[in-house]
């Protein structure tokens, strides 16, 4: 298969972009056409009224992208046509939202500060195939914010007072950033499901027949329970071990970082 019909066969569902951001913009637009899977049960739709802004992470994007693409048992690496299905893509996303007066805010991010706050437990990649699948992450992104000139952040997203947004993103660490916001709600890839922050502890690291609905999502715990992208979880001893202390200390999950810390002080 060449290549270009490698990236034409990747899989999309109601919009000309890949699978993952494709199921996501079904929850804010009717589809333009056919869906992947007519049986399936789509989330409720998003509240417009809700938001005065969609924000989209240039990273998930091209994640979307690699993971749409399939190839035997490899990732594909040909990072200039990953680059060419990338910009089509996002000037389809600014064609899409501008059709629809809505503000759409696409922005990169380095992820600089928590990878040097916290390098003792930042993931790292390791196999051939995750190596491959960094760089041309980083190459697509570093190339469109040059050409693009979008914002790049490398702490917290900081954005003008008063913002209501919906973020499409699939690094917890954005979420973090909602005090900056009139309101911040989660837009999932694959799922397309919106979750507000008291569900946003669903992005902690998993552990088995664990209740874990109660927690706050703040700094501290995502950095010790972990995440799927960017912590290593600690020994599940010490998770279990805090997770019950912080039921016993009737943690909640809207609760505030400020709060947390004084609870975990005592």
């Amino acid at each position: 298969m060449e290549n270009e019909d490698i990236f034409l066969a990747r899989a999309t569902s109601g919009f000309p972009v890949s699978i993952g951001t494709s199921l996501a913009l079904e929850t804010i637009f009717d589809p333009v056409s056919q869906v992947i899977d007519p049986d399936r049960k789509p989330p409720p739709k998003a509240n417009r009224g809700n938001y005065n802004a969609y924000l989209i992470n240039l990273n998930t994007i091209v994640r979307n992208i690699i993971q749409g693409v399939k190839t035997p048992g490899k990732v594909f690496f040909d990072v200039d046509s990953y680059y060419k299905v990338l910009t089509q893509e996002i000037e389809y996303l600014k064609h899409l939202f501008s059709y629809e007066n809505l503000n759409l805010v696409i922005y990169s991010h380095t992820y600089e500060t928590p990878s040097k706050k916290h390098s003792d437990v930042i993931r790292t990649v390791s196999t051939d195939q995750q190596k491959l699948t960094q760089a041309i992450q980083y190459n697509c992104v570093t190339r469109a914010q040059k050409e693009h000139g979008f914002t790049v952040y490398k702490e917290h997203l900081e954005v003008p007072k008063g913002m209501s947004a919906l973020v499409l993103t699939h690094v917890p660490w954005d979420l973090l950033s909602h005090s900056s916001f009139l309101r911040l709600d989660l837009l999932e890839s694959h799922t397309g499901a919106i979750k507000t922050r008291k569900d946003w502890n669903t992005k902690y690291f998993k552990i088995k027949d664990t209740d874990m609905s109660f927690l706050p999502f703040v700094e501290p715990l995502l950095v010790k329970l972990g995440d799927n992208v960017m912590f290593h979880p600690s020994p599940v001893k010490e998770r279990m071990e805090l997770i019950e202390s912080l039921k016993k200390k009737n943690a909640h999950p809207l609760m505030s970082e400020m709060t947390y810390k004084l609870l975990t002080a005592t």
